[in-house]
């Protein structure tokens, strides 16, 4: 079974129930239903809030020609009511523009609308309604005409928005709407299950030309031609110790004066304590020890480099600990009775001879490089697994993760279609299973 009809299987029809595909359509249907009643309803209150923004501009003209007497009375008082007065017939005036119905309206449009148009009667109407409602006695019948008309225009906004934001048709979206991610869910674990496929043949080719390479190598160098190779490079090995041992001696017995070096060195960057020469090879003699043989093949610089620092530490200019102090002008000594070309530069040189010759004696040999590039092969084979894998992990963690939501919104789907629709349809679903 492929992955999209088992998503679809979790809601496959039984007798007296409906599966995902009759739900979505149900559910469709009644929406589209409820949204067209909305539509009607909002054109029969376009006509009412069209008709009461009518009687308000009449009021706003009205409103204006009135004419309030400040001087009679209570000046202070009147003042404050005329300036309401007109400031009410202003707002009144401009509600033709700011409170027109959309043409062709849908759910959005009115759900817009209704709250655009309610905030700004109580934003930009109600604080000079309050205001005027204080003259009663000075503006008795145009206060009353504009105050019942804005009661009935702020209900019909109210009316308007709440139909709009009804709970049914909010309800009827979600399941509409679940429906279809549902499905959208379920064609998106189809792709992510052919491409764990396509990965799962591509992991096992690869393994397969791993495994092929493997075996050409195998028999490659099992040949009667392959057995120089191995004496060359068994050879190469041994020398390549040689030289590695070598260079880690000579290490190890700098190692054991660092910090006698790195003091000379120190005193030197501030006196004549050291020739340039000597201060080139004291830095490689810190960096890289056997690096200063190649610069001072006989050694002459380093001994004398060498016996600057055990005249310092014998004088007490380079402190030292009492008790390494006889050990480390040891190895000092040790150093300077060296023949540096014999033990260091000479004998590394011997063996690079050795290593050049072995490697030249190797590229002779044509089944070498032959080896040398199936093994290449079999690296570059390798890494493709390994990358191979990866993607395999990666694309069954994808797919594991769409079956997860499946099950996730499978309960949440079943329990509001079956509240919505009780008595009228049932989602029956059955227990989530893994597709095989």
């Amino acid at each position: 079974m492929g992955i999209l009809e088992w998503l679809f299987g979790l809601f496959s029809a039984k007798p007296g129930k409906v599966g995902i595909g009759e739900a979505e359509k149900i559910a469709s249907a009644e929406l589209e239903k409820e949204e067209k009643e909305l539509v009607d309803f909002s054109f029969r209150k376009f006509a009412e809030i069209k008709h009461l923004v009518s009687e308000l501009s009449k009021s706003a003209a009205m409103l204006n020609e009135k004419q309030i007497n400040v001087d009679e009375g209570n000046k202070r008082f009147r003042l404050i009511v005329a300036t309401s007065q007109k400031n009410l017939a202003r707002q009144l005036s401009g509600l033709s523009s700011k409170l027109a119905p959309p043409p062709n309206p849908d759910v959005q449009k009115i759900r817009e609308y209704s709250t655009r148009a309610s905030d700004s009667v109580a934003r930009d109407l109600l604080p000079y309604w309050k205001s005027i409602a204080l003259a009663k006695l000075m503006l008795q019948d145009e206060v009353r005409v504009v105050g019942e008309n804005l009661k009935e225009l702020s209900r019909a906004f109210e009316d308007l928005r709440a139909r709009a934001f009804s709970k049914k048709i909010s309800d009827l979206s979600y399941l509409k709407n679940f429906a279809a991610s549902f499905s959208a869910l379920g064609e998106k674990s189809l792709e992510l299950g052919k491409a764990a496929s396509e990965k799962k043949r591509a992991l096992d080719s690869s393994k397969r030309r791993v495994a092929g390479l493997g075996d050409s190598l195998g028999e490659m160098k099992g040949s009667q031609k392959a057995l120089k190779v191995k004496e060359f490079e068994d050879r190469k090995a041994r020398y390549e110790r040689m030289k590695e041992e070598t260079v880690s001696s000579m290490n190890s017995e700098i190692a054991s004066l660092e910090k006698i070096l790195k003091r000379l060195y120190s005193l030197s960057e501030s006196s004549a304590l050291l020739s340039e020469k000597e201060k080139e090879v004291l830095k490689k003699l810190l960096d890289a020890p056997f690096s200063a043989v190649v610069s001072d093949p006989n050694g002459v610089a380093s001994k004398s480099v060498l016996s600057k620092a055990k005249k310092l530490v014998e004088e007490g200019s380079i402190s030292v600990k009492d008790s390494e102090k006889g050990k480390r002008l040891a190895s000092i000594s040790a150093l300077l009775e060296k023949d540096f070309f014999q033990d260091y530069f000479w004998k590394l040189n011997k063996i690079q001879v050795e290593i050049v010759s072995s490697e030249k004696e190797l590229s002779k040999l044509d089944i070498y490089s032959e080896l040398k590039q199936l093994e290449r092969e079999i690296s570059s084979e390798k890494a493709a697994l390994s990358e191979a894998v990866k993607e395999l992990g990666s694309a069954e963690a994808s797919l594991a993760d769409a079956k997860a939501r499946a099950a996730a919104q499978k309960e949440n789907f079943v329990k509001a279609f079956n509240a919505f629709f009780v008595n009228r349809y049932d989602v029956n679903l059955p227990s989530m299973e893994s597709p095989q």
